[in-house]
């Protein structure tokens, strides 16, 4: 092998080493894109739900029916606590009647 064919290897080394670089920095670029662009669609998707008005339960059920043809829905996104009623017994299921009632079941 003569000194000018060392060289052109080594130079060609280098070019390849450069180009490497350079497709490891357009795929960055490539995935960074993509991530950008999922993050645009969940932000706008995040503000729509910001957005939406808010309703009282029993106003919920009407606005949601009202305007929808047959076979249409709609989402609808409910924040918020549900708690039983004070000294309701909404949550917790009512003892048959035949049984005696233990301390855990609530009476009728």
């Amino acid at each position: 092998m003569s000194a000018r064919d060392r060289e052109t290897i080594k130079a060609l080394a280098r070019v390849v080493a450069a180009l490497d670089g350079a497709v490891l920095g357009l795929g960055t670029a490539a995935l960074a894109a993509v991530s950008l662009a999922k993050y645009l669609v969940a932000s706008g998707a995040l503000c729509l739900i910001a957005e939406a008005p808010a309703l009282a339960i029993p106003d919920l059920r009407y606005s949601l029916l009202a305007g929808l043809g047959n076979g249409e829905s709609r989402l609808a996104v409910v924040r918020g606590l549900v708690c039983s009623p004070p000294g309701g017994t909404f949550l917790i299921p009512l003892a048959p009647a035949s049984t005696a009632s233990s301390p855990g079941t609530p009476r009728r």
